[in-house]
């Protein structure tokens, strides 16, 4: 359905999100069935419709731009795209090994082009496709074991509130065997919560069936509304252009359930920047030049993009600083001086030599592909702590959509300087950073979601291990099939270009540019970076040390992402309806608004997934109710 929906109708993305939408759902027919398995004796239990929960959750993302829809372009594009003007073929072809991909052009012609039977060339795609399979396990492998490492310091210690895990325990209910009636079903304010968002959708809808019906137009989730749009000035323009005014319910529901400290960051450091671009442009000083390149100069750009960086420096290095005495307990049982795991523990041990066996697999493949061990770890640092900040920022904020400006391809070879980069260096570095690190190949933020609702169903940490890994290998397996099918039947001319394009087009046109921008290391991205230590540490200190300090740090980390750009003006809807509850309502106001939060969000996911099953019976075509920066 996630690669009927994106690559064929251009419609909803229902497995591109934290709480994604299609596998959510799915979750809630499951419950709806155990119903009526219940009355015939043979009703799921509580660990087994979480069990089936969790398989969906961390596996979501595979087959669209987890995996399948980028390395499938990514393969074949360099061929389809390379033309004399260009001069890809003179950069790149002679450092391509012969197993990265299919070497026939006829076969990445009709992967653009379709064919006439729709028959897939499965003699040339089957070597590759075996060879994909080791950076994505190994990248997996790494990602659980960290997962296990986090999951005592997050979950017993620190207590994080994890909004989107709540969710799916919520529509749980307590009982032993589940079902939606012994859940949220009977509380009134629920059901009006989630009848609000499906109205309004529903009417949305059938605008985009049929343009003559009306629409509220403010609250479509397929709409973008930028203050730059409403000005004149070209520099107010520029200034505005990613302010943007859109309402989207789930995240108001989110919001409604985080900490008032941490919603509270996430809309006003976003405002913040605006100020700050606002600073800029006064100055003179501007955007900068050679925006988004090793020989970007000084400017807004670079101030907003590497001070986070700094920052988020800052995130991991505290992250890991927490987890140092769980390192020693797993270097300790990996080799045999404590027993292994305990019961409801998570086994530290086993987590140790998945990541040793992760971290071998990636070393293998890069070195296989000619990219040097220091810069194939310095990818993978800053990778790994991506996704590290990202996972903190879900587990803890909840937030549906989330990334962080952290491109392992951008970042390296500003850091060192392009001079040192070889061509061998910089074709390697295409292939490993774009694909397999993919920022929403990132499954620890849902690994960290299915620990919370294992936790409650009693389920073994290794259980969630073993059916997470099970059901990565089997969505590697069927995606691939599936995306490869659809492709050669329609022609990927023919799909989303934003699926088939503009990956190939932008990573192999930026490592192009490696060879002609030669430069040393960027001082002055590398000195605002140390500024952005220094700020993050600021902030650190005071957030710890003085209770009236009343912004959450991390929300300095993420904003001015173009998530957040979307993203900003629900979290503060929903900040304000929490606040204004706490403070005429108290506790008891609190503990009567959240079944409406959840309702929310349900009433959204739910519209969604239906308007999803309309396109696709009417064979409705680039209509969508989410949006697309679900993706980024």
């Amino acid at each position: 359905m996630t690669a009927y929906s994106s690559l064929y109708l251009d419609s909803s993305l229902l497995g591109d999100d934290y709480l994604p939408i299609g596998a959510f759902s799915l979750f809630l027919g499951l419950l709806a069935i155990n119903a009526s398995l219940r009355r015939t004796g043979w009703g799921l239990t509580r660990s087994d419709v979480h069990t089936a929960y969790i398989m969906m959750l961390v596996s979501a993302a595979v087959p669209v731009n987890g995996f399948a829809a980028r390395v499938l372009p990514m393969i074949t594009g360099l061929y389809y795209y390379a033309t004399p003007a260009n001069g890809w073929e003179e950069y790149f072809f002679r450092h391509v090994p012969n197993w990265i991909g299919p070497r026939d052009r006829d076969v990445a012609r009709t992967f653009y082009e379709g064919t006439i039977t729709g028959n897939v060339p499965w003699e040339s795609w089957l070597k590759p496709l075996a060879v994909w399979f080791i950076p994505f396990a190994g990248v997996a492998l790494m990602v659980l074991a960290l997962g296990i490492f986090l999951r005592r310091q997050w979950i017993e210690n620190e207590r994080l509130v994890f909004p989107l895990a709540q969710v799916a325990v919520a529509v749980t209910g307590s009982g032993n065997t589940p079902t939606i009636e012994t859940s949220l079903i009977r509380n009134k304010l629920f059901w009006v919560a989630v009848l609000v968002p499906f109205a309004i959708n529903a009417l949305n809808g059938l605008h985009h069936l049929y343009p003559v019906i009306p629409n509220i137009a403010a609250m479509d989730p397929d709409l973008k509304t930028s203050l730059g749009g409403y000005l004149t000035d070209p520099v107010q323009q520029y200034m505005y252009r990613d302010f943007y005014f859109e309402f989207h319910f789930a995240l108001i529901g989110v919001a409604m359930m985080m900490r008032q400290e941490v919603s509270l960051s996430l809309w006003f450091f976003q405002v913040f920047f605006v100020g700050v671009i606002f600073v800029f442009m006064v100055t003179g000083l501007g955007p900068g030049q050679y925006m988004y390149t090793p020989k970007e100069q000084f400017g807004y750009v670079m101030f907003a993009r590497w001070t986070k960086i700094g920052a988020a420096v800052v995130v991991v290095a505290v992250i890991l600083w927490s987890l140092r005495h769980e390192f020693v307990r797993a270097w300790r049982a990996a080799f045999g001086r404590r027993p292994v795991s305990e019961e409801g523990q998570a086994p530290l041990g086993f987590a140790f030599w998945m990541f040793v066996a992760g971290l071998a697999a990636y070393a293998g493949w890069t070195r296989a592909l000619g990219l040097p061990p220091g810069a194939a770890l310095a990818m993978l640092a800053i990778t790994l702590g991506a996704y590290i900040v990202v996972a903190r920022i879900v587990s803890e904020g909840g937030l549906i959509w989330c990334s962080v400006a952290m491109d392992p391809v951008l970042i390296y070879p500003t850091l060192v300087g392009t001079s040192g980069l070889d061509g061998q260096t910089i074709t390697a570095m295409a292939y490993t950073g774009f694909v397999p690190l993919a920022a929403r190949a990132n499954v620890l933020p849902s690994v960290m979601d299915s620990f919370k609702i294992a936790q409650g169903s009693r389920i073994r940490p290794s259980h969630v291990i073993i059916v997470s890994l099970a059901s990565l290998a089997l969505a590697f397996v069927v995606s691939l099939v599936v995306v490869l099918a659809m492709t050669y039947a329609q022609g990927g001319n023919y799909m989303p270009q934003k699926h088939y394009s503009y990956g190939p087009r932008w990573i192999f046109g930026k490592a192009a540019s490696f060879f002609t921008d030669v430069t040393g290391p960027s001082w002055q991205a590398i000195a605002t970076m140390i500024a952005g230590i220094a700020i993050m540490a600021g902030m650190y200190k005071l957030h710890r040390r003085y209770l009236w300090w009343p912004f959450y740090p991390l929300g300095f980390v993420i904003a001015e992402t173009e998530v957040m750009q979307h993203q900003w003006m629900s979290i503060a809807i929903g900040w304000a309806i929490r606040s204004l509850v706490i403070r005429f309502g108290g506790a008891a106001g609190y503990r009567s608004l959240r079944p409406a939060a959840i309702g929310v969000i349900i009433g959204e996911l739910t519209s969604i997934m239906f308007w999803f099953g309309v396109f696709a019976l009417t064979g409705t075509t680039g209509k969508s109710l989410t949006h697309a920066t679900s993706t980024w």
